[in-house]
């Protein structure tokens, strides 16, 4: 009996032994920084990353991420991530981690980006069928105006909306104070034709396009216009455009015939401030239409 239970312990002890040296060691090395796919700058306020990582032993399909957006405390992310809420236009900072399947988490991956708001007075043109005066950027804001001087006055307090819109074809859309009985237009006028923004004023009454800032910081401003050739359009004195911040002028020229302005400026705005691009037709009508273009984007650092 004695016998017995030596070779029995004996054989349990040998079998315990082949178990042990079976059993994997614990998995102790973290995954590699995780790859994120950050652009340097977006103008999408609900930007979309990827994420990656590799490790030793859990496959990268299994890997989990852990991420916080201007913070420290970090939550669970997936490996294709967009933020819940719309981020502010500006700088941020984006953290992550990866972590793999024997809880072992990596080190922490931070990448700077900046979301850029931008805004085209002819790309957002809310036109027919839902016209809108003010009318709303691309991120929902009421940003921009469509307006005419109640007089000759340069005073942001004068200014009004005009009343009516009309679509003459897809590409010419107009804001205006009507229209004759013979279906001709009552300016001054503010619309787009094509791809550029289209202003006439009138003898009494500056054309007048607002954009009021939903950010406080720096804008760039891109502003071109261009009169008509006179070969094509009948003679004229030209327009006097003015761009205003509020009620100070920044800028003044008079715009002649066959002749081009070009504006690109960088200054500082507030939330609520507004910009103002103002025509007057240097006292005479006659064949006063001016085209343009006029581009603002927010600016960091």
């Amino acid at each position: 009996m004695v016998t017995i239970f030596v070779v029995v312990a004996a054989l349990v002890s040998v079998l315990a032994g082949v178990g042990e040296a079976a059993s994997p060691p614990r998995d102790r090395l973290s995954p590699t920084k995780p790859t994120v796919d950050v652009p340097r700058e977006t103008p999408d306020l609900r930007p979309v990353f990827h994420f990656g990582a590799r490790d030793n032993r859990t496959p990268p399909s299994q890997i989990r991420f852990r991420c916080g957006i201007d913070t420290p405390f970090l939550h669970a992310c997936a490996r294709i991530y967009q933020p819940f809420s719309a981020l502010a236009f500006g700088q941020h900072e984006l953290r992550v981690q990866a972590i793999d399947r024997a809880g072992n988490a990596s080190r922490l991956t931070t990448s700077a980006f900046a979301v850029v708001g931008t805004w085209d007075a002819a790309a957002d043109f809310p036109r027919a069928p839902r016209p809108e005066n003010p009318g709303h950027d691309r991120y929902g804001n009421t940003t921009w105006f469509y307006l005419y001087s109640a007089t000759k006055i340069h005073d942001p307090t004068l200014y009004q909306p005009l009343p009516e819109f009309h679509v003459f074809d897809p590409n010419t859309q107009i804001w205006n104070r009507g229209l004759t009985p013979d279906g001709f237009n009552v300016t001054p006028l503010v619309g787009v034709a094509s791809a550029e923004m289209d202003f006439h004023p009138d003898r009494d009454h500056f054309a007048v396009l607002g954009w009021r800032s939903p950010y406080t910081g720096k804008v760039s401003l891109e502003m071109e216009l261009r009169f008509p050739d006179p070969v094509v359009q009948a003679p004229s004195n030209g327009v006097i455009w003015s761009l205003e911040h509020d009620g100070s002028t920044l800028q003044s020229e008079l715009l002649t015939p066959a002749n081009q302005a070009h504006v690109a400026i960088t200054l500082d705005v507030n939330t609520g401030d507004t910009l103002y691009l103002v025509i007057d037709n240097n006292e005479d009508s006659n064949y006063d239409t001016t085209f343009g273009e006029f581009r603002l984007k927010t600016v960091y650092g």
